[in-house]
């Protein structure tokens, strides 16, 4: 048999309820985004549970959870997602938004984080999570392709995508005004802070692959791809994490150091620069969020509680014009969450993810992936990412659930190249 008809064999690990549950969650995340679900199901009703819950994603995510359980293979950290939906019962019964809402919340921002927490111990991981990284380089490398001709063809793309998409008006914004804001790469995956992030997520996956088996393609196609892709973005977190991604993978290679001395100028010269350089050193790092931030923390008419947030009554201070900062400063997960919820609601959502990681991945000894997903993590965490009712939180914890499973199991060697 030759090697082309092997490698197209239906393999044993098809048969695997986790590996279909993993490809099926990133078929949901990547390849049925919230917008084009949106624009199907508005024209039928306008309830956003009915398009904001990525079901198909969801219910691969129930049975992974329900095979762990049925085997036994969970802890204590399958019951921090119940202690925060109980954190949000004392402000719900207060100040009550609609159950719906609550309910959209959960889906999108709380239950993903089981699939974090998960034990993926399957025989077939590695052959599963080479597949899924084949799946998303495709993906991503659509989204660099789109957002190169978007550069340099005055946004056609996305233009054309607006002619559509027409449910959401952000569509239209970054298709067609000039600031410096809107100008930067919209895809149909979402938001540019978005499209950054998972740029970002792309890169550290590859580079970490790279290092634990046989290489995809050598580091510096990751590279070249990444950076690119986060110029067109024009995000300043997001090109700072993928700078500080590349100087780890590479400060030990002189190669690095000269190509770096060749190639700003000539990018310099080129003016894909332009808009980064301009967002850069006329804006501040997270583009008025830290500002509107000082301003709410020294307002003495809003205060942080420990059991209990503002709720509902928090959207009646954002549609008031004393309180327009508020909006801003609550793209912090942390801060959102603290005024709708309160504190401890915040502490129990963001904490644990990370306690569990830097808890696994120090005990392993991999200390840059833990780095790399502490990068991932905070970029996250500077935007309302964790706190958006759509898929950035379900991504970012099945990416990191990958991230967690990349290296090789203990009794297999890992080749380096």
């Amino acid at each position: 048999m030759s090697n082309l008809t092997r490698h197209f064999k239906k393999p044993d690990h098809f048969n695997s309820v986790y590996a279909a549950c993993v490809y099926i969650m990133a078929f949901g995340l990547f390849a049925v985004p919230y917008l084009l679900r949106q624009q199907i199901i508005t024209p039928f009703s306008n309830r956003t549970f009915l398009w904001g819950i990525n079901y198909i994603s969801l219910f691969a995510l129930f049975v992974f959870v329900l095979q762990n359980i049925r085997h036994k293979k969970f802890g204590i950290w399958y019951f921090f997602p119940i202690f925060s939906l109980i954190a949000i019962l004392p402000t719900q019964f207060a100040y009550p938004i609609s159950w719906g809402g609550v309910f959209l919340f959960a889906c999108c921002c709380i239950f993903p984080q089981y699939i974090l927490f998960s034990d993926f111990s399957a025989p077939d991981k590695e052959c599963c999570i080479k597949r899924f990284l084949i799946f998303f380089d495709c993906i991503i490398f659509i989204l660099f392709i789109t957002a190169l001709i978007d550069k340099v063809a005055d946004r056609c793309i996305i233009k054309l995508l607006a002619s559509f998409l027409t449910c959401d008006e952000g569509v239209s914004y970054f298709a067609y005004l000039n600031d410096s804001e809107h100008t930067r790469f919209f895809s149909v995956l979402g938001h540019p802070l978005t499209n950054a992030f998972l740029f970002n997520a792309f890169y550290a996956l590859n580079i970490l692959y790279n290092k634990y088996h046989k290489k995809l393609l050598p580091d510096y196609i990751w590279t070249v791809i990444a950076l690119l892709s986060l110029i067109c973005c024009g995000g300043k977190t997001g090109i700072t994490v993928g700078l500080i991604i590349t100087i780890c993978t590479y400060y030990r290679k002189w190669q690095f150091y000269v190509l770096t001395a060749v190639s700003i100028p000539i990018a310099y010269i080129s003016g894909i620069l332009d808009n980064l350089i301009y967002r850069f050193t006329k804006l501040p790092l997270t583009t008025g969020r830290a500002s509107s931030l000082k301003l709410l923390l020294t307002d003495d008419r809003i205060s942080f509680r420990l059991f209990q947030g503002y709720g509902s009554l928090l959207g009646s201070k954002y549609k008031s014009a004393e309180f327009d900062f508020i909006s801003a400063a609550t793209e912090f997960p942390l801060i959102g969450h603290s005024l709708h919820y309160g504190i401890l609601f915040a502490l129990l959502l963001l904490l644990p993810p990370f306690i569990y990681v830097t808890f696994r991945l120090c005990k392993e000894k991999r200390f840059i992936d833990w780095l790399f997903w502490c990068l991932l993590y905070a970029e996250v965490n500077t935007y309302n990412g964790f706190s958006s009712r759509l898929d950035v939180s379900f991504m970012f914890y099945f990416l990191s659930f990958i991230l967690l499973n990349i290296a090789p199991s203990p009794d297999k060697a890992a080749p380096s190249s």
